[in-house]
């Protein structure tokens, strides 16, 4: 059963990555010719385009016994087990530590757009920092299963 289900778009990463995919692509185009610089620019365009793709959204969910997470189509993934959850607070991430999957001084930060979070830590001491667009849902949602006591 899912106790808790939201997906937020990458709408932070999609918008700093497409600036750069219209630069190589213009640079790409406007090179003369022979044009020497067209491996390099295709192996980095695919590189945002993949980038792109596996960060362009943040799925959380909580089952029974589980916090999930996973960016984009599901290639990056973790979860950790309820039971494992010490304690959840409400958080709000620093504009330094970026989008994506960093190593805060708070545990890892993932997140894809904004600096809205919940903060967790964990009954073996570590901690970790899920972003979302909505961090009093996701924060009440894992309260009311761990208050409940399963």
């Amino acid at each position: 059963m899912i106790f808790y289900e939201h997906r937020q778009p990458g709408t932070a990463i999609i918008l700093s990555i497409l600036p750069a995919i219209a630069v190589i692509i213009i640079l790409g185009l406007t090179q003369p010719t022979p044009k020497p610089v067209n491996f390099m620019l295709i192996a980095v365009l695919a590189i945002l385009i993949v980038c792109t793709i596996l960060f362009a959204s943040l799925t959380i969910r909580i089952t029974e016994t589980e916090l999930r997470w996973h960016f984009g189509p599901g290639l990056i993934h973790k979860k950790v087990a309820l039971a494992d959850i010490q304690q959840t607070e409400i958080a709000a991430t620093k504009f330094i530590y970026g989008w994506g999957i960093h190593l805060t001084p708070q545990g890892w930060l993932y997140n894809v757009s904004g600096f809205k979070a919940v903060a967790f830590k964990l009954k073996n001491g570590k901690q970790f920092i899920l972003g979302t667009d909505e961090p009093e849902k996701l924060h009440t949602a894992i309260q009311n299963i761990l208050n409940s006591g399963k």
